[in-house]
């Protein structure tokens, strides 16, 4: 949540204005970052992005996405380890980016596989259905670039 919003001269791009996938994960943008959150929406239609907030309520920023998934309050956690555990199963992640700039990746994975935390996994902890996990998982994986705004709610 370093990222800039405006014109990077460097990347020639406008960072995270750019994104053309963006998961709001439990942040509401919207009320919390009204200015910031009115730029997005504008750069939204620009690049055509798809929005997926992530939150238990139907928030002003879950309204202006494509998909709101209203997840159970408190298992935030075990929605990401289910995609995270599909992303690698599928062999979704960016293996040069891993390799040059991802420390402990070897145990993320063996961590997931043991613990068995696979989307049908947290399908019955958050009540989010295993299908839209994935779904989810493969998005944000396999669409470039893509970002994740999250510790924003309450």
């Amino acid at each position: 949540m370093t990222n800039s919003y405006g014109w990077d001269a460097i990347t020639k791009s406008y960072d995270l204005g750019d994104s053309k996938f963006i998961l709001w994960f439990g942040s509401n943008d919207a009320e919390m970052h009204p200015i910031t959150h009115a730029w997005m929406r504008k750069r939204k239609e620009v690049v055509k992005s798809t929005w997926v907030v992530i939150d238990p309520r139907m928030t002003p920023t879950a309204f202006a996405a494509d998909l709101w998934v209203p997840v159970k309050p408190g298992t935030d956690m075990a929605l990401a380890y289910g995609m995270i555990h599909h992303i690698i199963a599928q062999n979704l992640y960016d293996k040069e980016f891993v390799a040059k700039w991802v420390e402990g990746f070897d145990e993320l994975r063996k961590f997931v596989n043991d613990k068995g935390y696979s989307p049908d996994w947290a399908a019955k902890i958050t009540g989010i259905p295993a299908d839209t996990i994935k779904k989810m998982a493969v998005k944000y994986a396999t669409i470039k670039p893509a970002a994740i705004f999250t510790n924003a709610g309450i």
